[in-house]
């Protein structure tokens, strides 16, 4: 919140809006890897369950 204000009062959003868009973008390729290396271990779960 404090670093939005900052942005704000300096007319900086644009560039704070590309960094936040940048790591949410990260974040998101990230756990898409994730999910998709551990994609295995939870079709072998299912398939036990049923």
């Amino acid at each position: 919140a404090v670093t939005t204000r900052k942005a704000e009062e300096k007319a900086s959003r644009g560039s704070l809006l590309a960094k936040l868009h940048y790591g949410v973008t990260q974040l998101l390729i990230e756990a898409m890897t994730i999910i998709d290396s551990n994609i295995g271990d939870l079709s072998n779960i299912s398939s036990q369950l049923i």
